[in-house]
């Protein structure tokens, strides 16, 4: 960058500048610690400014759970859940959230109140649809991963990468776990690595890897347990959603 140019512009737009630059010298030269965190941030950043795809897949011993998603014009989301066979969805923006039942898009006021309910067995739909307002959308998430991230460091092939403290670690794996097991849950040897790539100055592809030994309950050997979790980033200023007229309807848009 010209350096005469740079001097011109008002601190805010140099300071803005210099992360951004930051974001993109990632892939050409190293930089330390606080550097990579002031990149990754504006990498971030700058993912949330644009319309973008991704998908969220967690892997955890036999499972797999798969989220997709689109941000697209005028606020508005999309949102997939998919679990084996079963695939839910919904839309989401600043006046509310909708979500596809067999019964059509339902709002999560549109649902039974969950004490009268009395269907056998409960809607996963309406537990998905009340998730939907406070889903923290990519940028969101990674940007909450680096206020947690102990250590970072440049890898050989350009990726960032971090660990979480044992602490911290812990607590993310046995957030999988049920709120009765986590608490007579004990670990050992827990770890968790971070890893980060950017593309064009923006965040494209991030992955979570814990592990650790748990034992569930007293007197109960422990058990090697891990989980992974990778998020890709796809069409950055490129990705079309279409919204139903029915969505926009029940919204009231």
């Amino acid at each position: 960058m010209d350096n005469k140019r740079t001097d011109k512009l008002p601190l805010g737009m140099k300071t803005a500048t210099t992360i951004v630059a930051g974001a993109v010298a990632l892939l050409t030269q190293p930089l330390v610690a606080a550097e990579l965190k002031d990149a990754l941030q504006a990498a971030a950043d700058r993912l949330a400014q644009t319309n973008y795809s991704w998908t969220t897949t967690i892997r955890s011993g036999f499972t797999t759970n798969i989220t997709q998603g689109k941000v697209g014009a005028d606020g508005w989301i999309w949102i997939a859940g998919i679990t084996g066979n079963q695939m839910l969805e919904g839309y989401r923006r600043a006046e509310g959230t909708v979500v596809k039942t067999d019964e059509g898009w339902k709002r999560p006021e549109d649902f039974p109140n969950f004490m009268f309910d009395r269907s056998p067995r409960p809607d996963p739909a309406r537990a998905f649809g009340r998730s939907l307002a406070s889903f923290q959308l990519p940028p969101q998430h990674a940007a909450k991963l680096l206020t947690e991230l102990a250590v970072l460091k440049q890898e050989h092939d350009g990726e960032v990468s971090g660990s979480f403290t044992p602490a911290d670690a812990k607590g993310r794996l046995l957030s999988g776990f049920p709120s009765r097991l986590r608490r007579a849950a004990t670990t050992a040897n827990t770890m968790g690595i971070v890893r980060f790539r950017i593309k064009d100055g923006m965040l494209v592809w991030w992955q979570v890897q814990l592990s650790g030994s748990v034992s569930e309950r007293s007197g109960q050997a422990a058990r090697p347990v891990s989980r992974t979790t990778t998020t890709v980033i796809e069409n950055c200023g490129t990705t079309k959603l279409e919204v139903p007229d029915e969505v926009r309807h029940k919204i009231g848009t």
